[in-house]
């Protein structure tokens, strides 16, 4: 299933989640929006966790992928340098954890 597709059934879900199983046609265009904003507003709030591996030099992401920064200079190799602040893979807000001690 494409993401987009994944997406619009998971805010389905959603709304349906807020009246008792059902869509809510009856009550319109503005309680469908109402509801969609409430839906993206959750999401936004979501964290995608990502765990930088040294010995590798990627990160891995809590969405099941993996990414590399390896363009640019020494300098600029950081999400933070890069202005990276949402995953480009499930588009949620990333959380850095920080790294074990060895």
């Amino acid at each position: 299933m494409k993401t987009e597709e994944k997406e619009i059934n998971e805010a389905l879900e959603y709304i349906k989640s807020k009246h008792n199983g059902e869509i809510p046609y009856k009550y319109g265009a503005n309680e469908c929006a109402r509801l969609m904003a409430a839906y993206h507003k959750q999401k936004m709030e979501e964290k995608c966790e990502w765990k930088y591996d040294e010995d590798y030099e990627y990160y891995n992401t809590s969405c099941g992928e993996e990414y590399a920064l390896n363009d640019g200079t020494v300098e600029c190799t950081s999400l933070e340098d890069n202005k990276i602040k949402h995953c480009p893979f499930c588009g949620k807000k990333i959380s850095l954890l920080k790294q074990e001690e060895k």
